[in-house]
């Protein structure tokens, strides 16, 4: 019953090992694969769910105002992710995979979600009074992107999971200065959500908890699986000097 145990526990720490080798070897597809069924399943939710079931409301909502000009925050996010990536992915690995682990894992979640309860805001202004660059830039956001499938808040949850692993990469261990400037850009971005009306407040709260939880779960999985490696790299060892 023991060597039998231990056969399936090989077996599935081979297929696990397996399948981080091949990971390993193609980040770029992972990342392009990943955005491919995303953005599916994206626009596709945005078709399905025009009329949403629950709408999303706190009371803290009402006191917070509509400000066109935090869409140039909203908008960094678009520049945010490729940066993230891109970067983690030429300069450390390790946080590359981290960063898809705890992103992709999100927005994945989130999607679900938006699918299984279909929810929205109504807390978009009828109109925007100022005529500026903002203003105009807004509208043309509403004009792409609906009320719908709101919580949690994408924009949050992959903001909060970028901070973390530029946080924990060792390419900024010792520039404090990028990690704050990263910092400040994710706090801006997740305030642009409700002062755009984008998002409730419950939204981006969400969004945040999303992302920690993942956060907690990838890390322990990554350090486990650090660990494994090295116990059985020292055990091939010792059998060799045997």
């Amino acid at each position: 019953m023991y060597n039998k145990k231990a056969t399936i526990s090989e077996r599935e720490m081979l297929m696990f090992h397996r399948l981080k080798q091949t990971i390993a070897a193609h980040p770029v597809a992972l990342a392009l694969i990943f955005f491919l069924f995303y953005f599916a399943g994206f626009f596709g939710l945005e078709q399905l769910i025009s009329q949403p079931k629950y709408i999303i409301y706190c009371g803290l909502d009402s006191l917070i105002p509509f400000n066109e000009w935090f869409i140039f925050a909203y908008g960094a996010w678009f520049a945010l992710i490729p940066w993230a990536l891109i970067t983690l992915l030429i300069r450390d690995r390790s946080s590359y995979f981290y960063l898809c682990a705890v992103m992709f894992s999100g927005m994945a979640i989130s999607l679900l979600l938006y699918l299984l309860f279909p929810n929205g805001v109504q807390l978009r202004p009828e109109t925007i009074a100022g005529d500026n660059i903002a203003a105009s830039l807004m509208q043309m956001v509403w004009a792409v992107d609906t009320s719908t499938n709101v919580c949690p808040s994408i924009h949050v949850s992959t903001t909060v999971a970028i901070f973390l692993a530029v946080r924990r990469s060792r390419i900024w261990q010792r520039r404090s200065l990028v990690v704050g400037g990263c910092g400040v850009l994710a706090a801006l971005i997740c305030l642009s959500t409700v002062f755009l009306k984008q998002h409730s407040v419950i939204d981006v709260l969400c969004g945040i908890a999303l992302t920690l939880v993942l956060h907690l779960v990838v890390s322990r999985l990554m350090a486990r699986s650090q660990f494994t490696l090295q116990s059985g790299q020292a055990e091939r060892v010792s059998i060799s000097r045997g």
